[in-house]
């Protein structure tokens, strides 16, 4: 699923282009999705747009993605099986 610029009236940090991709996959809502991003304005996006986020240090220091409220961070998206168990994590004590 792409949202691109032109697909929204503003981008992030407003949570539009989280919600577009919502609608667009059918879904009602965030329940149960995980956004991925690396910036603290993507990360106030989709946890605006009710998302969990998972931050990735690839441009950013882990703790400013932490702060930016950013659940867990992961140095890469190398080593899927790290991202897989983190993820297994947080839905067995979703809330969000």
């Amino acid at each position: 699923m792409i949202v691109a610029a032109e697909d929204v009236r503003r981008s992030k940090p407003d949570p539009g282009p989280y919600r577009t991709a919502l609608r667009r996959l059918g879904l009602h809502g965030p329940s149960g999705c995980v956004a991925i991003e690396d910036s603290p304005g993507g990360i106030a996006a989709a946890r605006a747009a009710g998302l969990a986020v998972l931050g990735v240090a690839t441009s950013m220091p882990a703790g400013r993605l932490r702060r930016a409220g950013a659940f867990a961070v992961v140095p890469s998206l190398r080593g899927a099986r790290g991202i897989e168990r983190l993820l297994r994590r947080r839905a067995a004590g979703w809330r969000s």
